[in-house]
């Protein structure tokens, strides 16, 4: 059942009644770089994102607004990141209140499921129209989330004039960086994902299954399991993306590969302000935001790369 709105927001809602957006989609798996594009677009200044201060306030988003208070809100959400620590642990993405965020957050407390779809489409309506509000409403609303990357047909019948941003990355890559960000999360409770996401916070306190789930997890460990689980989901949406992605039409879609955003990001990212009509802003220097880390493959991958390869090579071949 959709959570009813809060008290604070409720004098304000109809205000948002007249409010109009334009959604960009970023999609690509989990792990794949969605968050520094995200993040990189973001910078420009031609983009509304959704932040984890629009994620952890949603509910008073317009009442902050309209009664003075966001500045206060949001820098007590940056002292309270300060004290806990950086980055988001799992790759070098700043912790603050002004951190790119998953929409499937906000749609997760409000619905309990991290999925854009027809039951969950009036809160995903409702909070773009929120952030839309309360930003800049005269720029395109970039959003992002992984969860929903094989659902891109049906969020383009759901919402008509949306734009899609596809990245790619090399298959194993995903999966070795998926592995290690599931076992540091499982290792340390993330401040980041714990304020965010209660089931969660409700997994660290059964400890014993967390215990078990961070063996299994282990980049040195010999267990199969996790991994396969993991491979068959990766699997399952590849295949989506690559026997679908034709009937997009061609004017309504870019794809890059997140090697080549690393490697010359102002060149791959160009195409995207053509596909959204906004006027790159040339002077942003994008390279100087990008530090990848050198790439090394896990001993519970390395162990079967060359088995790993061929699986998602089959995925890749689909014409």
């Amino acid at each position: 059942m959709v959570k009813q709105q809060l008290l604070r927001d409720k004098p304000y809602i109809f205000e948002l009644e007249k409010t109009s957006y334009q959604p960009i989609f970023i999609m690509g798996l989990h792990r794949s770089g969605t968050t520094l594009l995200y993040e990189l677009l973001g910078k420009t200044g031609l983009f509304n994102i959704v932040t984890f201060y629009h994620a952890v306030h949603y509910e008073e988003l317009l009442s902050g607004y309209f009664e003075g208070t966001a500045q206060r809100t949001r820098q007590e959400l940056n002292d309270w990141c300060a004290q806990r620590m950086e980055t988001r642990l799992i790759d070098n993405v700043k912790f603050n209140a002004d951190m790119p965020e998953e929409y499937a957050m906000i749609l997760h407390a409000q619905t309990r499921s991290v999925f854009l779809d027809k039951k969950t489409f009036p809160i995903f309506d409702q909070l773009c129209r929120k952030i839309q509000f309360v930003s800049n409403p005269v720029l395109p609303l970039l959003l992002k989330s992984p969860f929903d990357f094989s659902s891109f047909l049906q969020i383009k019948e759901m919402l008509p004039a949306a734009k899609f941003v596809f990245i790619l990355r090399d298959p194993i890559q995903i999966l070795n960086s998926q592995l290690k960000a599931l076992h540091t999360n499982l290792t340390v409770n993330n401040p980041a994902v714990n304020r965010l996401f209660r089931p969660y916070s409700f997994l660290h306190r059964i400890r014993p299954l967390v215990a078990v789930m961070r063996w299994a997890t282990d980049p040195r460990s010999n267990g199969k399991l996790v991994r396969r689980f993991m491979m068959a989901k990766m699997k399952k949406q590849m295949y989506y993306y690559f026997n679908h992605i034709q009937q997009l039409p061609k004017t309504e879609y870019v794809v890059l590969h997140y090697e080549n955003l690393c490697a010359k990001p102002a060149e791959t990212i160009n195409p995207i302000f053509a596909l959204v009509g906004v006027q790159a802003c040339i002077s942003n220097d994008f390279a100087t935001h990008i530090c990848p880390r050198p790439f090394k493959l896990l001993p519970a991958l390395s162990r079967d790369e060359e088995e790993i390869r061929t699986e998602f090579k089959k995925i890749m071949s689909i014409k």
